[in-house]
């Protein structure tokens, strides 16, 4: 994971409680934008809080990576006193030489990351392919938290809305020699024009193509349905199992996929909720249905897209379907304990409830009860 010098340093002054208030908020409002760095820090936390002994080991450690440096480039040089590593029986004697040893541990780490990238960009790393891994080819990425949304505009100018608890990858090399996405959720496409570059959305059950279009995909890895709303232009839909079968896609059209119509036999054994399953494995061979965009009559919102308008809107939709909606948009799991709760079916819509008046609206059309403990809510 990549981090920014500065923070590299403002950690190293956290650590060292030398970090002021517009640092700590700096580092607090990187992390946010940021979660999957949080990891760096609690790792050079738990560093730091490691014992002595464990201290004197990653320092013999970091002498003999030095070393290696030093032995494969003989310009290497650093300072002698980080390539000796500290006699048995007189590691620390005292408190101020702990934190002293710490400080200059965390800052030692620091200075073989500057070094050794310097080092790289002036030297020969195929010669010398013993010490060096393989670049982590960088991926883009676009992913919302539950109850949130996010806008992106790719650099081929095609602009795409991301709902709830949705995850968007893509090369950086995309509009280059290619224009293909990678999705776990859903989202919102308006894309450009471009006939010589289709456009490619790759999710775990099926791929869509365009060239030019506005079009809805709803495709959750932990859901067992996947569905295409086309609203302007064309787009061609293969399910992954089968990728000899295409479906074509007209205005005002939706097209569904629903795995659990099919392969019952292995799923019998499972819970009614559906199970997690690994990103773009394919189990499903469903022959999909087709049908028109659902609009609302008091308005003529699309219900396919009435989340990029904050609404969550449902129709005729059995309470399981529902529970999977309402789990993204207030970030709590949904548990059933009777499955004939499961099939009752409800048409609404909610923009500004709590999840606890929205199953209280609901309660009015149907007979259930629910409970909440922290964030999981039981219907029973």
């Amino acid at each position: 994971m990549y981090m920014p010098e500065n923070i590299w340093i403002l950690l190293v002054k956290k650590l060292t409680k030398e970090a002021s208030t517009p640092d700590l908020r700096e580092l607090e409002l990187y992390f946010d934008e940021n979660p999957d760095a949080k990891r760096m820090e609690e790792e050079l936390l738990q560093f730091w809080n490691a014992s002595v002994d464990d201290q004197a080991d990653n320092h013999k450690l970091f002498a003999n990576h030095l070393r290696r440096l030093k032995a494969s480039n003989p310009g290497f040089a650093l300072n002698e006193e980080w390539q000796n590593e500290p006699a048995k029986g007189n590691i620390v004697t005292n408190a101020a030489k702990i934190e002293l040893w710490r400080y200059l541990s965390v800052a030692a780490v620091l200075i073989l990351i500057s070094v050794s990238v310097i080092w790289a960009i002036g030297h020969d790393f195929g010669r010398k392919a013993e010490y060096v891994e393989a670049p982590k080819p960088i991926i883009n990425e676009i992913q919302t938290r539950a109850g949130s949304r996010s806008k992106v505009v790719l650099p081929d100018g095609s602009e795409v809305w991301v709902n709830a608890s949705s995850r968007l990858l893509y090369n950086p090399d995309f509009g280059k020699t290619h224009r293909k996405v990678q999705l776990n959720g859903e989202a919102y496409f308006q894309v450009a024009k471009n006939k010589a570059l289709p456009f490619e959305i790759e999710t775990r059950s099926i791929t869509i193509t365009v060239t030019g279009t506005t079009f809805n995909v709803r495709a959750y890895d932990d859901e067992e349905k996947a569905e295409t709303s086309l609203f302007e232009g064309s787009v061609m839909v293969i399910q992954n199992k089968s990728p000899d079968k295409n479906y074509t896609l007209q205005p005002n059209q939706k097209l569904i996929f629903d795995e659990s119509k099919e392969n019952n036999t292995n799923i019998s054994q499972q819970s009614s909720k559906i199970r997690p399953i690994t990103q773009f494995e394919t189990i499903s061979t469903a022959e999909p249905i087709v049908k028109d965009i659902t609009y609302d009559y008091r308005d003529s919102m699309a219900l396919e897209t009435s989340w990029l308008y904050s609404t969550l809107a449902f129709r005729d939709e059995s309470f399981l379907e529902l529970s999977y909606k309402l789990e993204k948009w207030y970030g709590m799991e949904i548990a059933f304990e009777s499955k004939r709760l499961e099939k009752i079916r409800f048409t609404g819509r909610f923009t500004t409830e709590t999840m606890q008046e929205a199953l209280e609206a609901l309660q009015f059309t149907a007979h259930f009860k629910f409970r909440k403990e922290e964030n999981r809510v039981t219907i029973y």
